[in-house]
């Protein structure tokens, strides 16, 4: 019996996986972040580009 479901997705790797359980982990840590500093999710996620910048450049 097949299922009537349609698969509009593909399976994701477990690469891929990660990559999306990184970012949900990630927007929550900054949702907690911007509600215990009282500051904007905005300004918290520039921050956190700005650190993520820096660590791939090590030279700066």
């Amino acid at each position: 019996m097949e299922s009537t479901e349609k698969k509009e997705f593909p399976e994701l790797t477990k690469p891929e996986r990660q990559k999306v359980w990184d970012y949900y982990q990630m927007r929550y840590e900054v949702s907690v972040i911007s509600d215990v500093l009282g500051v904007s999710e905005a300004a918290v996620w520039k921050v956190v580009q700005v650190y993520q910048n820096l660590a791939f450049h090590p030279g700066y």
